[in-house]
């Protein structure tokens, strides 16, 4: 199949095989893993992708063709994915993975990406017998790894175990947008517009709008979305309340940090 650029997904395979090598003779970071220094917080609003700067301008990291719908570390890398159908190393701006179609979600599991498209779901582990790890019967939202395992949630009614393909736990509502794990807890948006702690205390807050993202950052979980600020989801604090529809959201360790004021700032 040609993708854009007019690359295989084959070639891209390689190229993604070329930089997993690299990255061997690098210190290794698996997932979200804040390192000594002062951890980030980078969001995309529509197509372009910002790190937020609470000492001044916020830092434009990168623009897409369309909306982002999610961000990602992964290896010490932040990826970005949306309604371009393409999987990219933010900050390189390099294309690792194309579907052609939207994807929906990303996430790190135990060393590997992550993807959702449409109703399916699949793993960035570049081999020559890929293939889709599992479909559900509707749209597939929201991953998330919690508790050692990869759960998905969607337009069908339960929170599913991706990798062992069956039910992790019943919800009572369909349609749940959102999965996020943060301080041990699981947390699940669900009508859009309600965050539900589904453990102990069993919290929950409403917004005014849409609630496009969930992100745990310097101690607290915070949401953003088709309303202004990003909100303390359990608090009465905000970061930004300039910042309106924010599609994706995700903290980041401080070497990503340290890249992107390198690279981008001016």
């Amino acid at each position: 199949m040609t993708i854009n650029k007019g690359k295989t997904n084959e070639e891209l395979v390689e190229r993604y095989k070329a930089r997993l090598e690299a990255r061997k003779q690098e210190p290794k970071i698996i997932g979200p893993v804040i390192v000594p220094g002062e951890p980030g917080l980078v969001y995309a609003i529509g197509s372009e992708i910002y790190l937020l700067n609470q000492h001044g301008n916020d830092i434009k990291i990168a623009e897409r063709d369309s909306t982002v719908n999610a961000l990602c570390v992964d290896a010490g890398e932040l990826y970005d994915a949306g309604d371009y159908g393409s999987v990219y190393e933010t900050l390189d701006n390099l294309e690792v993975w194309n579907r052609d179609i939207p994807i929906n979600a990303l996430c790190s599991h135990k060393g590997n990406l992550y993807f959702a498209e449409g109703s399916t779901i699949g793993d960035m582990n570049p081999r020559p017998d890929w293939k889709p790890i599992t479909e559900r019967e509707g749209e597939v939202k929201a991953l998330c790894s919690h508790d050692g395992k990869l759960l998905d949630v969607g337009d069908y009614d339960d929170i599913c175990n991706t990798l062992e393909d069956r039910t992790e736990r019943g919800l009572d509502y369909e349609a749940a947008s959102i999965l996020y794990s943060y301080n041990t807890n699981l947390y699940c948006v669900k009508y859009g517009e309600l965050v539900v702690e589904l453990d102990t205390p069993k919290r929950r807050t409403t917004r005014p709008g849409i609630i496009r993202s969930l992100c745990g950052y310097n101690g607290k979980l915070y949401d953003a979305g088709d309303y202004a600020g990003i909100h303390e989801t359990f608090g009465s604090s905000s970061l930004d309340m300039n910042l309106e529809r924010i599609t994706a959201m995700c903290a980041v360790p401080s070497n990503i940090v340290h890249k992107i004021l390198e690279e981008k700032a001016v």
